[in-house]
């Protein structure tokens, strides 16, 4: 039966601004752009700058909540207010996302140089972690306290490698690392790391200490960027072994007792190759525990891994060929991997053709020892009329345990489109949701999408029943965040 996404807005630049005296400007983010994000009953989260009726900025920024009708907006902070941070005033919100108990979590920066995230649910504030503060696992006096940075939320399972993340993942489960410093002295002394949820955070990790969360044969030096966590408390992080060398590995599991996952040196299974450099930019773990990640061999190659420690197997390797049709694909490289509730592994990998030049891209799945293609470059874009998808199909991303994937997709024209690809039904074609350069109408008024901006990463932009959440700026200079559901 044919369908369609019907579009609602849920706010736009010069709308009234609920629970104040100004009125919306433009989002309020920065390159990754978490700046809404949807929970599974369809209320949308989102962050704008305050303006006056005239559209003159207020130096502020706010956070509110939408019905799940589009109808209603609620305010949850507003910047400028509180000293909520415990010894600053809000300069500045933003980087709303969800957790399961229907609270909304946002990263917080104070005028006292203080950082933080922080919780609200029913009007209450409940401050998860702070610069200035003593770290869980140390004296509430003597011990050392955060120090900057304690940089932007990064929601979702992907980690994109900040050095110092406090990434909440999917939801309840937190991990994050920081710099510490003594109570007392400017300069950071050390680097620790914790995880867990936002009740019972555990420092797994001080950079100067053993850790009693390891295992017994590991001396940790250090972790590498690339942290990640599932809604049950797990995580996936790579650290080094020693100062020197690329003795380094991956470690997953519960925070309170981590397990080595993959190591330097160790055969690589379904290789006659050994592991070479092993890091967690390219990672996931799920509730259940099973971890995906991409490593380096000495063939040197590029590899796809996933399972346990105790049961670790190859999806896919650079050079393993994949035929369609009369086309043969070859692996190069793989990005974004990700699991579902049902343990099917989907990713993004970059492929060149046999016989052939050049490269292009695509999303692939893989379960039961089957590789599936769902979406590649070249292949036509459905609603576009007559367009392809480009050859370099970016890696950028949002999707549902479900299998709902949603990504934006530049087509032959130049124009981009934002499409939903259930990846549990591999050969379903891509929905079209918006395309830039056709006119939609907002408010009443006919406007041309010029850019498309999405929330990246898990659990975050889409819902289970394909509901989603994303920005359009418009060619008249405005912009607007809306939501989106198919309608058979």
């Amino acid at each position: 039966m044919a369908g369609s996404y019907v579009r609602k807005t849920i706010a736009f630049e010069g709308d009234k601004a609920a629970g104040t005296e100004g009125y919306l400007g433009g989002f309020a983010t920065f390159y990754p752009p978490p700046f809404c994000a949807i929970n599974d009953q369809g209320d949308v989260a989102y962050c704008n700058w305050l303006t006056t009726q005239g559209g003159a900025s207020t130096g502020k920024t706010g956070i509110w909540v939408c019905d799940a009708g589009g109808v209603e907006s609620s305010l949850i902070v507003l910047s400028g207010g509180d000293p909520m941070l415990s010894k600053s005033h809000l300069l500045g919100v933003m980087w709303p996302t969800y957790f399961p108990d229907g609270s909304v979590a946002f990263y917080a920066r104070g005028d006292n140089c203080q950082e933080g995230v922080v919780t609200a649910k029913d009007g209450e504030f409940t401050v998860q972690v702070v610069t200035g503060t003593v770290p869980p696992g140390f004296p509430p006096v003597d011990g050392p306290v955060f120090a900057r940075p304690i940089r932007p939320p990064q929601w979702g399972g992907f980690a994109f490698g900040y050095a110092f993340a406090f990434p909440v993942a999917a939801g309840n489960a937190v991990a994050f690392q920081s710099e510490m410093r003594a109570l007392n002295i400017p300069d950071p002394s050390e680097i620790g790391m914790w995880a867990g949820t936002v009740d019972t955070l555990e420092l797994i990790y001080q950079a100067t200490k053993p850790s009693k969360h390891l295992p017994e044969d590991l001396a940790i030096h250090g972790f590498s960027n690339g942290l990640a966590g599932s809604l049950s408390g797990n995580v996936i992080l790579s650290a080094a072994f020693s100062d020197e060398g690329y003795d380094s590995g991956i470690l997953c599991g519960s925070p309170k007792q981590l397990a080595l996952l993959a190591r330097h040196g160790q055969p690589a299974p379904g290789t006659s190759d050994r592991f070479r450099w092993l890091g967690t930019q390219n990672a996931f773990i799920d509730d259940q525990g099973l971890s995906v990640f991409v490593g380096d061999t000495d063939a040197p190659k590029v590899g796809l891994w996933a399972g346990t420690p105790e049961a670790l197997e190859l999806v896919a390797y650079q050079g393993d060929q994949f035929p369609v049709g009369s086309t043969t694909y070859v692996f190069e490289y793989f990005n974004a991997p990700f699991i579902l509730d049902d343990g099917r592994i989907v990713f993004h990998a970059i492929v060149s053709i046999l016989g052939e030049t050049g490269t292009l891209a695509g999303y692939w799945t893989y379960s039961g020892g089957r590789l599936e293609l769902l979406v590649i470059g070249g292949q036509e874009a459905p609603g576009s009329g007559g367009q392809v998808f480009v050859e370099d199909l970016e890696a950028e991303l949002t999707a549902d345990p479900g299998g709902q994937m949603a990504f934006v997709a530049k087509l032959s024209s130049g124009c981009y489109g934002l499409y939903v690809k259930d990846c549990k039904r591999p050969a379903s074609p891509p929905r079209l949701v918006v395309l830039t350069g056709r006119p939609v109408s907002v408010r009443g008024k006919d406007r041309t999408p010029l850019f498309i901006m999405m929330p990246n990463g898990f659990r975050q932009g889409i819902t289970s029943q394909g509901e989603l959440v994303f920005g359009l700026n418009f060619t008249d200079g405005t912009t607007g965040t809306f939501a989106a559901k198919w309608v058979e």
